[in-house]
């Protein structure tokens, strides 16, 4: 049976009809796609964002889902269109930066096929133009290759330092900030492993929070808390409350976790 889900997520936001003009693109070529949105309120331009929702997406989604993930400040220049085969799922994305993240989510990527952007497209929004059509073919059956050559060209990355271990200190950094406010790290629930929750030490701008959390609801309302986030990353938040705002902290700060027992 053909893949017929399809994913969109987006820094347009919701005030124009891009958005919409990208569903029409689809269901244009096929009728019975199921779109499903996202996010289209990724900040502009920013591609971190994007990479950390694209790790998201792939772990939720069961195999043969659709992903098409436009955040794309280069639209019109030379880089380059990829189609990704990754665990079973498909991503047409800008090759930018967008790919950064993914081998800390899944175990499998299949390989990268470059597309051939040839024809009459706008070159301004090869989001409806180019990707979402893109996507349909797929959910109809086709397969990448039509499309565009196998490539063993590297994919662009973002310059995102991993968390290290340097003695019994794991160094660390912001790598994303939700809806709520809550603030998640680059530093994975496996390197925790084998620590006591409760002697664990984080530490973030000129706060200290003293051990790890199972809940947000285990501290009182408007305390901050530290605990593994559903993204299986070490997260600092706050009970009913903007961890970002009480901390002021921003994408890239670091963060430092001391391992005590």
């Amino acid at each position: 049976m053909s893949a017929r889900r399809i994913t969109l997520t987006t820094d347009f936001g919701e005030y124009d009809t891009y958005v919409a003009q990208m569903k029409g693109a689809i269901l244009s070529r096929n009728p019975s796609a199921t779109i499903i949105d996202g996010t289209h309120k990724i900040p502009r331009h920013d591609i971190t964002r994007g990479a950390v929702l694209l790790g998201e997406l792939l772990a939720a989604f069961p195999g043969g889902s659709i992903h098409v993930v436009v955040v794309d400040p280069g639209v019109g220049s030379d880089r380059r269109i990829v189609i990704a085969s990754i665990a079973g799922q498909f991503v047409v994305a800008p090759d930018n930066g967008l790919f950064t993240l993914v081998s800390d989510r899944v175990e499998q990527v299949v390989e990268f096929h470059h597309l051939d952007e040839s024809g009459s497209v706008s070159s301004t929004f090869h989001g409806r133009d180019i990707m979402a059509p893109v996507a349909a073919d797929l959910s109809l059956g086709r397969e990448p290759t039509d499309f565009g050559p196998v490539t063993d060209e590297p994919l662009i990355t973002i310059d995102l330092p991993p968390a290290k271990l340097t003695g019994d200190i794991i160094q660390g950094s912001v790598r994303a900030i939700d809806g709520f406010g809550n603030v998640t790290t680059n530093i994975a629930e496996s390197m925790l492993h084998g620590h006591e929750p409760k002697s664990l030490v984080v530490e973030i701008a000129e706060r200290r929070l003293e051990g790890l959390h199972s809940t947000y609801a285990n501290i009182a309302a408007g305390e901050l808390l530290a605990l593994i986030g559903s993204s299986n990353f070490l997260e600092i938040a706050a009970n009913q409350a903007s961890a970002e705002k009480i901390i002021g902290c921003h994408v890239g700060d670091e963060v430092r976790v001391r391992c005590t027992g």
